[in-house]
């Protein structure tokens, strides 16, 4: 790796290092959306903060120029987010039926769905 001067910043080491490996450097937003994303299925609030990430580095990648790759692992990443806020409105929904179903008078959960 040559010497860079000093006016030069990070894009340029870079730039360096993608003509040494021969590909672009994984975005890390891109892989820490599939993590949050799958760890959104624990949590309900990490479905939402994979969410971002997913998007945020669909954006980063875009403006990169193709010095970032990780374009599947950002889609990815907002897909299993928003299928873990999907199972959890789903959770919270049957808990809250289960609740207030009795006080207001609804017919059992099982009566209505048999795997409740």
């Amino acid at each position: 790796m040559s010497q860079l001067g000093k006016g030069q910043g990070v894009a340029a080491i870079r730039r360096e290092g993608v003509a040494e490996r021969g590909r672009p450097p994984l975005d890390e937003a891109a892989m820490a959306s599939v993590i949050v994303g799958v760890l959104g299925v624990i949590g309900g609030l990490a479905s939402v903060v994979g969410l971002y990430l997913g998007i945020h580095s669909l954006q980063r990648i875009a403006r990169s120029g193709g010095e970032l790759r990780g374009e599947r692992l950002a889609v990815a990443g907002i897909v299993v987010s928003v299928l873990s806020a999907f199972v959890w409105q789903l959770v919270l929904a049957a808990l809250m039926y289960r609740v207030f179903g009795r006080a207001l008078g609804l017919p059992p959960a099982h009566l209505l769905v048999p795997w409740v």
